[in-house]
C-alpha cells in the first residue's frame, strides 16, 4: 500500500482523513484513510511542479491486537487511487459513513477560487477535484484498487457505477464532513485567499466576469 512510510524524496504521505469502519470489532479495527503527496508548493516552484497531482488515495487498514494493548496493522489495501491533489496544500480530506452505508469523503480543489492562478501553479480543476465523493465499501468487488486517474467528465465515471460516485461539487477545500440526525450531510469549506486567484470568466466558459471574492 502507498499509505505506508516511505524513504527518499518525498518522505511519507500527507494523511488528512481517517474514519473507523462500522464493521470493526474488538478483535479487528478497520480504518479508512485518505492520503496524498506530502509536498506543498506554490508559484510554479520546482517543488510545486514535481507534486503528483493524481496522488490521492483512499486506503483500508486492518488492525488487530498486539503486544502491550496496542493494535498493529495486519493488512491493508488501496481502494481508490488516482484522485486529485493540488500543487499547493489542497488534497484529500475528511471521511464519514452515511446512513446508506456508503463512505463519503472530500477532495480539495486545485485552485484558489476556481480559476488557475500563479500561486496555485496554474493547475486547472479536475473533474473530481473540489468535491465530495462517496464509495460503496461493501460493493467494490475484487478488482481493486479503482483507478480514477484522468477521469475528466461524467462519462469517465460510468465504469464505477454502484461503486464510486461524485456526490457534490463546487467546494474550494472542504475539509471535514458529518451526517446529522436530520438526514443531511454537512461539510465545512475553507474560504479562498485574497489575491491568490479569482473566479473563472468567459474565457474559461463562465458567463460572469472573474472576481476575487477575498478583496
Amino acid at each position: 500500500s502507498n499509505c505506508q512510510f516511505v524513504s527518499g524524496t518525498p518522505t511519507g504521505r500527507l494523511v488528512a482523513g481517517l474514519a473507523i469502519g462500522p464493521e470493526s470489532t474488538p478483535q479487528q479495527i478497520v480504518l479508512y484513510v485518505t492520503h496524498s503527496d506530502p509536498r506543498v508548493g506554490q508559484n510554479n516552484s520546482s517543488t510545486a511542479m514535481s507534486i503528483d497531482t493524481w496522488s490521492g488515495i483512499l486506503t483500508r487498514l486492518y488492525l488487530q491486537p498486539g503486544s502491550g494493548g496496542n493494535y498493529v496493522v495486519s493488512s491493508q489495501e488501496d481502494l481508490v487511487v488516482g484522485l486529485p491533489r493540488s500543487r499547493e496544500n489542497h488534497g484529500l480530506n475528511g471521511l464519514a459513513f452515511g446512513p446508506d452505508g456508503w463512505l463519503y469523503f472530500t477532495v480539495g480543489g486545485n485552485t484558489n477560487f476556481g480559476k488557475p492562478s500563479t500561486f496555485f501553479s496554474n493547475l486547472p480543476e479536475y473533474y473530481l477535484a473540489a468535491a465530495a465523493l462517496r464509495l460503496n465499501v461493501t460493493g467494490l468487488g475484487t478488482s481493486l484498487p479503482l483507478n480514477v486517474k484522468n477521469v475528466m467528465s461524467a462519462s469517465g465515471m460510468t465504469q464505477f457505477a454502484g461503486k464510486l460516485e461524485l456526490f457534490a461539487t463546487g467546494f474550494r477545500n472542504a475539509y471535514d464532513l458529518v451526517w446529522h440526525t436530520n438526514g443531511s450531510l454537512y461539510l465545512n469549506d475553507n474560504a479562498g485567499n485574497a489575491g491568490l486567484g479569482g473566479t473563472p470568466n468567459s474565457a474559461d466558459g463562465c458567463s460572469t466576469p472573474s472576481i476575487d471574492p477575498g478583496t
